[in-house]
């Protein structure tokens, strides 16, 4: 029998797969966190001649770790070729540049971060080239936040759908003040569901928005329709 070493296979095929690192809440998890990467890079080093580097061909993707870093490693063993969706569970940290830099979240076409937390306006366009995401945002939001909202993602040519809980640190959120900001007719009277049609400029189809609740939180929910 020949050297195993000498023949390199594909990697491994699936169509749902779940990563999860140990969720440690001691002054032990930082020592986790090496014994991870440890692990992770041992198997890279002894399965590299015969495994690629991404190794793991999965359709859709389910994370959970204690840091981005550790959802990033666990991310790059799957082949950004075949990936179409992720899911990350709320990591503490905010900066997810180096999650956003991967290539399989660049590839992928559905995505879902359930973040503590969430997110600035400004980072929507790390998501432009999904078909669908579900994400978080925060902060003290002003009508032209909601504007800025609606004409970024207008310039999203690949997205189907997504779903944006926004949550305001001042809790002074009204369904009415963000309808009104981007740009709908806002009948009398109190409001706890609105619905509006936005005409994407230079283009025959339209967003759909959908706002709910009040607050704390507003839950927009924007379809892209012909």
């Amino acid at each position: 029998m020949g050297n195993w070493r000498s023949c390199r296979i594909s990697g491994f095929k699936v169509n749902n797969l779940l990563l999860r690192t140990d969720v440690v809440r001691s002054d032990y998890g930082s020592k986790r966190g090496n014994i991870f990467e440890a692990a992770l890079d041992r198997i890279r080093t002894e399965l590299s001649d015969v495994l690629p580097v991404s190794f793991i061909n999965a359709k859709n993707v389910d994370i959970s770790a204690r840091t981005i870093s550790e959802a990033t490693q666990l991310l790059s063993i799957v082949n950004p070729g075949n990936l179409e969706s992720i899911r990350l569970w709320p990591v503490k940290e905010d900066n997810f540049s180096e999650f956003f830099q991967a290539e399989q979240f660049k590839k992928a076409k559905n995505v879902e971060i359930m973040s503590l937390q969430g997110f600035g306006v400004q980072v929507l366009s790390n998501f432009n080239h999904l078909k669908s995401f579900k994400i978080k945002l925060t902060g003290d939001f002003l009508e032209e936040d909601f504007w800025r909202i609606r004409e970024t993602i207008s310039t999203f040519e690949n997205l189907e759908k997504c779903e944006l809980r926004i949550v305001d640190s001042r809790n002074q959120l009204q369904i009415r003040t963000v309808a009104e900001a981007i740009g709908a007719e806002v009948p009398e009277g109190p409001l706890k569901v609105i619905t509006h049609r936005y005409q994407i400029p230079e283009s025959k189809k339209c967003l759909e928005f959908r706002i709910e609740g009040g607050g704390p939180s507003i839950l927009m929910k924007i379809v892209r329709i012909c």
